[in-house]
C-alpha cells in the first residue's frame, strides 16, 4: 500500500495546479462477485490454467497462470493486482493532495454502481 501512496504522491507532484489524473480499476465488489477461482482451455496446443484467490489480508486478487505446451514444457505468470474499495480510494486521493472530481463505471460513461459496474473510474483534481 505505501507504494500505491507514493505513486499517487508522485502523480501529485507533477501535475500543475489544478491538473487532472484519471485512475482506471477494476471494481472490486462486482469482481469478487464474479470470481472464477479455475479455468482451464485449450489454445493453439497449449493448455492454459488459470486459477484466482483473494487475499482477504492485503486485498489482492492473485492470478496463477500455467501453460502446458505441446513438447510439455510448462511455464507459470503470477498476477497480483490491490483491489481498492472506493472509500481507501477516496481517502488515499485526498491523503496526496487530490480532490476527486467524479467518478464512472465503465468506459460508456455510466454510473457508478458497486453491484453492477466492471470498473471504478475516477477523476481527481491537483489542489493548488
Amino acid at each position: 500500500d505505501k507504494d500505491h501512496f507514493r505513486a499517487l504522491l508522485e502523480f501529485s507532484r507533477i501535475l500543475v495546479p489544478g491538473g487532472i489524473l484519471v485512475i482506471d480499476l477494476m471494481n472490486p465488489v462486482r469482481t469478487l462477485a464474479n470470481l472464477v477461482p479455475y479455468d482451464e482451455k485449450e489454445l493453439e496446443g497449449m493448455t492454459v490454467s488459470q486459477s484466482r484467490i483473494f487475499d482477504e489480508q492485503t486485498n489482492y486478487l492473485i492470478k496463477t497462470i500455467q501453460i502446458l505446451r505441446a513438447d510439455q514444457s510448462e511455464r507459470t505468470v503470477i498476477e497480483k493486482v490491490r483491489l481498492f474499495s472506493w472509500s481507501e480510494l477516496k481517502l488515499i486521493i485526498q491523503d496526496a493532495g487530490m480532490t476527486i472530481m467524479g467518478r464512472i463505471g465503465d468506459y460508456d460513461g455510466s454510473d457508478f454502481s458497486a453491484q453492477v459496474s466492471k470498473r471504478l473510474i475516477v477523476w481527481a483534481k491537483k489542489n493548488g
